[in-house]
């Protein structure tokens, strides 16, 4: 097997847009910084002059469904990094990259630990090949790919599969999670629905949050349809992966592992 050999540029930004602001709190809690390595793979080539650019331009439209929800979270880019990738299957392909020592991705966990970077996201240019590593995830299962026709409007991929990791869930999920978190539900009517959500009608860059009005429509259900509510329950757990620790009471229940990781 051969073991990935990454690039040695790695490109540091921080970026951070909002597209609309909830109504303040009487006292907000503070806001949690919650580091991302982007890597994409060098078999996705030709399709932009200047990829970092690219990922950072379609990263903000992330950050930004964060930022509408009031998750109070702060999607920070830790790193961007090109990596000698050759999809083959998705489950697969997350297997690899999951794994620290099976001889195909090790080094993209060095370069995690080196720049301090709680999830790890891998943009793949396999159609299809977006997924999560678990439902609630540990530290060691922080790691999504997302497709490159996934990752922005109007499916919003990314903000998707990193919802998974803080605890979000679809509407049939079962399990500890689900205990843990029955409102971690997405929101959805007859024409719009909020990220998550896989009925019939336009996506909205937006987690379910029943104190958020769009159009004048409450965009969630208080303890069924508020994703927002369970990402800041788990916001502290999850940037705790790497880095500072804060300290938290949030202990989780479970997760959903979306494949077999074990060595």
């Amino acid at each position: 097997m051969n073991t990935w050999r990454l690039s040695p540029l790695i490109i540091l930004s921080a970026c951070f847009f909002s597209c609309t602001e909830p109504e303040p709190d009487t006292d907000p809690a503070p806001e949690v910084v919650v580091r991302v390595l982007l890597a994409y793979a060098d078999s996705g080539t030709g399709r932009f002059d200047d990829y970092p650019k690219k990922i950072r331009e379609l990263f903000s439209e992330t950050q930004s469904v964060y930022a509408n929800s009031d998750t109070r979270v702060r999607l920070e880019i830790a790193g961007i990094v090109k990596v000698p990738f050759v999809p083959e299957e998705r489950l697969l392909d997350l297997q690899r990259l999951v794994k620290r020592k099976d001889g195909y991705c090790d080094t993209i966990h060095q370069i995690r630990d080196s720049l301090e970077a709680d999830i790890v996201v891998l943009i793949s240019p396999l159609a299809n090949a977006t997924v999560n590593g678990s439902v609630l995830a540990t530290e060691s299962t922080a790691f999504v790919i997302v497709a490159w026709e996934h990752f922005e409007a109007p499916i919003y991929g990314l903000a998707h599969e990193m919802a998974h990791l803080f605890g979000a869930m679809h509407p049939d999920a079962t399990g500890p999670v689900t205990e843990q978190f029955p409102q971690g539900f997405s929101w959805g009517n007859d024409s719009i629905k909020t990220v998550l959500d896989w009925s019939a009608g336009t996506t909205i860059p937006f987690f379910s949050n029943p104190d958020i009005l769009y159009q004048g429509v409450p965009i969630g259900v208080a303890g069924k349809m508020d994703i927002a509510s369970v990402i800041r329950t788990t916001a502290v757990y999850v940037s705790n992966f790497r880095g500072k620790v804060t300290k938290t009471d949030f202990v989780p229940m479970g997760t959903i592992p979306s494949a077999d990781f074990s060595e």
